[in-house]
């Protein structure tokens, strides 16, 4: 009878291990093993409280080590041990039941007893070395197909900078447990706990890992910030699979009101690299709370140079689910959070655009036409040079320039962003390796190049059919090389047409009309 109720428990415990859902983020799991008494101790916390908690410990080839049940506590602890007479090798502990809503996985390894050397002759006391526990990590298999590795780093108390790896065999397994996103990617969420009184976290990753072509995603988040990395991030490199990578994140210092400066920088073999990969950006979000009287839209990203040069990162913006100002970067420096209100002295008679301006400059991505006036020119036409700067800053492109059209000067304030559209495709110009910048730029070859732009940034959109072009009264007007892009503008509600219900390809198109449009492209992504 006892069998058959061993066999029954032992079979409900395995169902309530094979859910997949939520689980509590401030959850934790440790297990060690004394290598010498063969004792195993499993401790928890962050679980519902008095619920059932199941645990499973299976040995490397899957076998079945331990499994049992228990409460947990008010505080939502728990705790499980037993004695193993299992074999050498890693030991994978699963953890679920009533008491979370998702399976929580670590691991310990069972290893050798060190043997102690014979003491010396003459007598002396002399006590048995045990080997120290494996520091605890903690995988969790998320429901959107992305895993987490939760491990705790160690505090240098002379550096005050929190030190840990990501060991490669763990990062393959949590790879094997990933599942591809709809992009065809996988992504690997390591969590850093937070420490009192470090200033900053060090992550030594694998060489390999962060030098190879494949699609995966590493997310490194600390209470510094997250730092979201493709695995080519260090593709330019030329590493070695021998090299020690370390990511270094820090805050270098924190205003009155809460904004932060943080440094992030790589190492190689101890030396720091000035790291720049325009095919691999970095996603950072750095926490923050906007100060009353604070609007969002004009929070910035600063990056600071050696020479302590600030420029305003155009794809920085206030994140208001998460509480974060996030960016994307494709090299390192210092990121400082920042407020700026840009205004014109011009802009009285243009109100209705006046909001899409001034943010739009407080952030960099479009400029006035004078400084000794601080004017914007509203009512002028936007040329090909200028819209084309506007575009690229908008969508935060980047990439490396080989060369340039023919027409535009390494002195031009436009020579980066036409630079770009053109590695990019984005822009052919007009023949014979020209560009045509000052020239003005029509209503639809301003669609046409905003449709190739965003195609190239990876935003999703909505596809367009030509027929929504018959709803204008001139719809028959727009070229026909521009006809698809126009219409999934329009279909997304990007172009909303002139008010006596007009496209109007063929004319051009106002600075102030410009910014509107930029605006809603800009908070479309």
């Amino acid at each position: 009878m006892k069998k058959v109720k061993s066999i029954i428990m032992i079979t409900s415990l395995l169902v309530a291990l094979s859910s997949n859902n939520v689980f509590a983020l401030d959850s934790q799991v440790n297990a060690f093993i004394n290598n010498e008494t063969k004792m195993v101790n499993i401790e928890g916390k962050g679980a519902i409280p008095n619920k059932a908690i199941t645990v499973k410990v299976e040995r490397s080839d899957g076998s079945l080590d331990f499994i049992d049940q228990t409460t947990s506590r008010s505080n939502g602890d728990f705790s499980f041990e037993y004695i193993t007479d299992g074999p050498y090798g890693e030991y994978t502990v699963k953890i679920g039941g009533n008491g979370f809503n998702s399976i929580r996985t670590t691991v310990f390894h069972y290893s050798e007893p060190t043997i102690p050397e014979t003491p010396p002759s003459g007598g002396g006391n002399s006590q048995t070395p045990t080997t120290p526990p494996t520091p605890p990590v903690t995988v969790v298999e998320n429901n959107d197909g992305s895993v987490s590795i939760i491990k705790e780093g160690k505090l240098n108390q002379a550096t005050k900078v929190v030190e840990l790896a990501l060991d490669k065999d763990v990062l393959n397994n949590a790879l094997e447990k990933a599942n591809f996103s709809e992009k065809g990617s996988k992504t690997i969420v390591i969590e850093v706990p937070a420490v009192k009184g470090a200033k900053g976290y060090a992550k030594k990753l694998p060489a390999a890992a962060m030098n190879s072509e494949g699609l995966f995603r590493l997310s490194l988040v600390t209470e510094v910030g997250t730092f979201e990395l493709e695995n080519s991030t260090l593709a330019n490199q030329n590493l070695k699979d021998t090299d020690e990578v370390v990511l270094n994140v820090s805050t270098v210092s924190v205003d009155n009101e809460g904004k932060k400066t943080v440094e992030a920088y790589f190492t190689v073999n101890n030396s720091k690299i000035k790291w720049k990969n325009t095919k691999a950006p970095i996603k950072i979000s750095i926490p923050y709370t906007p100060s009353a009287g604070e609007n969002p839209e004009h929070l910035v990203i600063k990056y600071i140079d050696e020479e302590g040069n600030a420029t305003t990162i155009s794809n920085g913006r206030y994140n208001v689910v998460e509480g974060t100002m996030d960016f994307t970067t494709s090299h390192f420096s210092k990121f400082a959070i920042a407020y700026v209100h840009e205004t014109f002295s011009d802009l009285i008679n243009h109100v209705w655009a006046q909001r899409e301006i001034e943010v739009l400059a407080s952030k960099g991505i479009i400029r006035g036409t004078s400084t000794v006036n601080n004017t914007f020119t509203p009512a002028a036409n936007i040329t090909r040079a200028d819209f084309t700067r506007l575009l690229v800053n908008t969508l935060g492109l980047t990439a490396d320039i080989a060369d340039n059209f023919d027409d535009i000067d390494v002195n031009d304030y436009f020579y980066y962003e036409v630079g770009i559209a053109k590695a990019l495709g984005i822009s052919n110009g007009v023949g014979d390796n020209k560009f045509n910048p000052k020239a003005e730029i029509t209503r639809e070859e301003m669609m046409t190049l905003t449709g190739r732009a965003m195609t190239i940034a990876g935003i999703e959109v909505k596809s367009g059919n030509v027929s929504i072009l018959n709803s204008f009264i001139d719809g028959d007007n727009v070229a026909t090389y521009a006809q698809e892009p126009i219409s999934t503008l329009v279909a997304n509600g990007l172009i909303q047409g002139n008010a006596n219900n007009t496209i109007n390809p063929k004319g051009n198109a106002t600075r102030a009309e410009t910014a509107t449009f930029m605006y809603r492209l800009y908070n479309f992504q």
